[in-house]
């Protein structure tokens, strides 16, 4: 007999731990929730917007797909961010080659799409990558659904291209903002 718990076991105490976060953000004061939705708000605003200008300024087609990315992958803290932007990277480079491969496979037919979709999320879920897996099938649904003129591989190459830079500008925005919060909140010595 194993040592470790049961599934069962290991879901109710995420319950728990859950439901005591929700208790505690809950019983905060209106001000100090106000203050952190602006402060994330802050942060999402100058990510998505470095993101935003560094695709414009190296000519990207659609350069809306930067934001996009820095705008789902900010959140308060470094560590969760950077958890965050591995999760996205991992599910959009498991979809770009799931979407790659059904195209190939099955060509412009519609049932290409829910193919790589399937494959995205099994093979992140495979590989323990259950974050990515939710991820993953947004960059399949960007390569396959929306119009685009080129070939399809350059695409799907872009796409990635346009995450990376959306989590980059994220990542620098949220380690400055990080550093910034250390500094004014550090003990008078």
């Amino acid at each position: 007999m194993s040592d470790r718990p049961s599934l069962r076991e290991n879901f109710r105490r995420l319950f728990d731990v859950e439901r005591g976060l929700a208790t505690m953000y809950h019983h905060l004061p209106w001000t100090h929730r106000l203050m952190q939705a602006l402060w994330l708000s802050l942060l999402t605003v100058l990510s998505a917007s470095i993101a935003y200008g560094l695709g414009l300024a190296l000519h990207a087609e659609q350069a809306f797909w930067a934001p996009l990315t820095a705008v789902a992958v900010t959140q308060q803290s470094y560590m969760e961010t950077r958890t965050s932007s591995r999760d996205q990277l991992i599910g959009a480079f498991v979809g770009s080659v799931a979407g790659f491969s059904a195209r190939l496979a099955l060509g412009d037919m519609y049932i290409a799409y829910p193919m790589a979709i399937v494959a995205s999320i099994t093979t992140c879920w495979l590989f323990r990558l259950g974050n990515a897996a939710r991820l993953s099938c947004i960059t399949p649904t960007i390569i396959m659904l929306v119009p685009y003129t080129g070939s399809f591989w350059l695409i799907a190459l872009l796409r990635i291209a346009q995450v990376a830079l959306g989590i980059a500008s994220a990542m620098v925005v949220v380690s400055v903002a990080e550093r910034v919060q250390q500094w004014w909140i550090r003990p008078a010595e």
